[in-house]
Formats: structure tokens, C-alpha cells, sequence
């Protein structure tokens, strides 16, 4: 237990000796409680499965830039306002974040104040050493990951205490227990991911049983790499019948919201507490971010309790861009424009999809669909990748040809180009 002084400017918590990072404490506990004369308003504002998308993923829609615009825009009508993160704010992301190991992703979150994070799949894709090193070291806020462990201990920080206003909250940080089949097991070799409702109800536990020493929280939040699926999100009841994010839903009453990803669903619930009279708000944000989760927990010191509580989805459209973001993603696009011409190979031959009468045709066999399956077998069938026995490709998954030109180099934007899914 560490004892500090800090300034909270709205953004990210610092020490007195420079910005906060996630690797410098485990568990990460700051803040100090203050005295407030009546009930608050919480504004927790979240985003899951961003997945690099620095640009928005449709005309007007999201944006990095608008994104964290839109955050400003609600933080100052609400100063008691926290920008929190359901996970994979990495990996599986476009171009011009993926070319550069998602750097600029990293660099826009922070710019926009994200206050704390889980850890997704996706953020293990390169790696546990990347995470842990590369990843928390460029973040200035916390990924929190209560349930995975390695020789019996966690490797992550599994929970963050932080003064919102004058109220401690406590976020926990949960991972899909399907992880490790999700990623390339040599990244994750030894690690172990955990029941995730069960180490959430531990923690909700030991911050809320009354000790300072384990860490105390006047309002619990979930953050939980897990969803729903499709047709599971049409009602509450649904969504806590679910046969696998069900169990979500029942976690320990201590916690007060919950906040998902994973499946890239749009969702926002009062769903019931069970054993109690009282319901919580569950919300994931679709993906990209499109959306906005948002959730107004009304927190009354005099009882040290949640009596109220909203739940909604902003769609991210009509914001003003903020400048600093949009500069970062103007900069990342200059240089993925750059990093896309190295060559990766060369080709002596149009490698093309199959056409009729000159359209592509996609009921029929192709050079490149068999090509990228030959590829998709060679690298995916040592052991520690999986020991693929074989590979498919569907048509609908190549997007371009590759064309054979001057000395028939293919460069690593050429490629991307075929299969632009990051």
C-alpha cells in the first residue's frame, strides 16, 4: 500500500513526480475520499472492441478525433465524468493503427483521458510480454485483467481505485475466460485465464468489506470482456438468460454497473440485482466507436450508496472533432501511408480472384482464394500456431487482386488491400 499525493484534472490521475502509468502499482489504488454535502451525479461514459479505428468506420460516424470530441462535450456538462474502456482497444484494427503496433490508438486514448481499461482478446495479440511491457508502458491509464494469472499470481493489476469528484470508485477488470483459444498460444505460454464472474465477486468483496488495507471503494463498476450474443439483446430478461454472459449479470450485488464487449453488440439495460429489490444499468457499446455507452449513477454520501441510476447509447454523430486527436490520427495516416511501402515479396504474374464476363464472380474457385488458403495453412500448422490440418477461404473475404507491376513487388499495403480485416 502506497500513500501519495495527486492533482485530478478530469483526465488521468498523476503523482507528484509525473503521470500516472499502469505498471507502476498492482494493484493501482489513488485518490483520496473528500467531503461531499449531498448526492452526485456519476458519469461514466464507455467504449468496447475499438479496435484501432482511428477513422471513422462510416461517413460521420465515430472517428477517434469526434469520438473523444464527443467525450469533451459530456465531460463539461459533467465534470464528475469518468472515459472507460470494456477492452480490445487494440488489435484486429485498421491500417493505419495496425502498421504502426497500434501506437497511435494508444496515443489517442490517452490524449482523450481514458481513465481505465480491461483488457480484451485482442489485447493479448502480440503477445503477454507486449501487454505487459510495450502496451501499459505507452498507456496512461490502467488494464485491468483480475483473472489472468501465471504460476498462481496475477500478472495484471486487477482492479483501480480512482477519486471521481470526491468518490472513490472502484473499477474491477475482467477477460473472456476464451482467451487462450482466441490468440496464438506461444504469446500465452503458462498463462491462465480464470472464472471471471468468480474473481469479480472476489474483489467486489474485498473492496467493499470495510478494510483500507485490501483496497476500499464507495461504488463498484465491472468492466468485463464478455457480451452477449445477437439474439440474446433484445430485453433484460434476455440478456441475463444468455448462456454465457448471463452469469454476468448475476454477479455480486456490491457492484454497481456493469460494462461489456466482446460480441459488438448495442445494449443498455436496468437489469435486476438478484437478491435485492434493486436493478443496475448494463450497457456494452456496439463497436468502432459508433456509440457511447452511458451511465449516470446517482451516489449519495450520507449513505454511501447507489440510489439511482440511467443507461443509454449516444450515437457518436455531430460532435466537434477534438483538435489534438484529430492531429495524432492526421500524423498516423502520413505514416502508414509511408510504412505500407515496404515490400514483402514479388510476384511474377497477376494473382487475381475469378470473374465472368469480366465481374468478379464469386461462386467460383480462384488463384488468390486457393493462394491465401496455401498461405493460411503454412503459418498456421506448427504446434505453437495452432497445428492447422487445413485452411479455407471464402470468395467474399478478398477485397482486391494482386497485380503484377514493374519489377512485380508487392508491398505490405498491396496486401492489406486484399484482405483489409486487420
Amino acid at each position: 500500500v502506497e500513500s501519495f499525493a495527486y492533482q485530478y484534472d478530469g483526465y488521468a490521475p498523476f503523482y507528484d513526480d509525473g503521470p500516472y502509468r499502469a505498471s507502476d502499482h498492482d494493484p493501482v489504488v489513488v485518490g483520496l475520499s473528500t467531503g461531499l454535502s449531498g448526492p452526485v451525479d456519476l458519469q461514466l461514459l464507455s467504449i468496447n472492441d475499438f479496435h484501432g479505428r482511428l477513422e471513422a468506420p462510416s461517413a460521420g460516424v465515430g472517428g477517434a478525433a469526434q469520438l473523444v470530441g464527443a467525450v469533451d462535450q459530456l465531460r463539461a456538462a459533467n465534470p464528475r465524468t469518468a472515459w472507460i474502456s470494456a477492452g480490445d482497444n487494440i488489435g484486429a484494427s485498421t491500417f493505419i493503427s495496425a502498421i504502426d503496433n497500434d501506437n497511435p490508438t494508444i496515443d489517442a486514448l490517452n490524449a482523450g483521458g481514458l481513465a481505465v481499461s480491461a483488457v480484451g482478446n485482442h489485447e493479448f495479440d502480440k503477445g503477454l510480454a507486449d501487454l505487459t511491457g510495450r502496451v501499459t508502458d505507452r498507456a496512461d491509464f490502467p488494464l485491468l485483467g483480475a483473472n489472468v494469472y501465471r504460476d498462481g499470481q496475477r500478472v495484471l493489476p486487477a482492479y483501480s481505485v480512482q477519486n471521481l469528484g470526491g468518490v472513490q470508485v472502484g473499477y474491477i477488470g475482467v477477460v473472456t475466460e476464451q482467451t487462450a483459444s482466441l490468440v496464438s498460444p506461444d504469446g500465452i505460454a503458462g498463462v491462465e485465464f480464470r472464472d471471471p464472474v468468480a474473481e469479480a465477486n472476489l474483489l467486489a468483496g474485498q473492496l467493499s468489506d470495510g478494510n483500507p488495507a485490501n483496497g476500499e471503494a464507495d461504488v463498484l463498476v465491472l468492466l468485463a470482456h464478455e457480451g452477449a450474443a445477437t439474439e440474446n439483446i433484445s430485453s433484460a430478461a434476455e440478456l441475463a438468460a444468455d448462456p454465457v454472459f448471463g452469469d454476468f449479470t448475476r454477479v455480486s450485488a456490491e457492484i454497481d454497473a456493469i460494462f461489456s464487449g466482446h460480441t459488438h453488440q448495442p445494449y443498455a439495460f436496468q437489469v435486476p440485482v438478484p437478491g435485492t429489490d434493486r436493478t443496475r444499468p448494463i450497457v456494452q457499446a456496439e463497436d468502432y466507436g459508433k456509440r457511447l455507452g452511458q451511465v449516470v449513477l446517482t451516489y449519495d454520501p450520507a449513505t454511501r450508496a447507489v440510489t439511482a441510476s440511467t443507461a443509454a447509447l449516444l450515437p457518436v454523430t455531430g460532435y466537434p472533432a477534438d483538435a489534438e486527436v484529430a492531429a495524432i490520427v492526421a500524423a498516423a495516416k502520413a505514416k502508414a501511408a509511408e510504412l505500407g511501402k515496404q515490400p514483402l515479396g514479388r510476384i511474377t504474374a497477376d494473382i487475381t480472384r475469378a470473374y465472368t464476363n469480366g465481374a468478379e464472380d464469386r461462386g467460383r474457385e480462384s488463384v488468390l482464394g486457393n493462394f491465401i488458403a496455401d498461405v493460411q495453412l503454412d503459418q498456421t500448422s506448427a504446434p505453437g500456431r495452432g497445428g492447422a490440418q487445413i485452411a479455407l477461404m471464402n470468395p467474399g473475404g478478398l477485397r482486391a487482386d494482386l497485380k503484377f507491376a514493374g519489377d512485380g513487388t508487392i508491398t505490405y499495403a498491396d496486401a492489406f488491400a486484399v484482405q483489409p480485416f486487420s
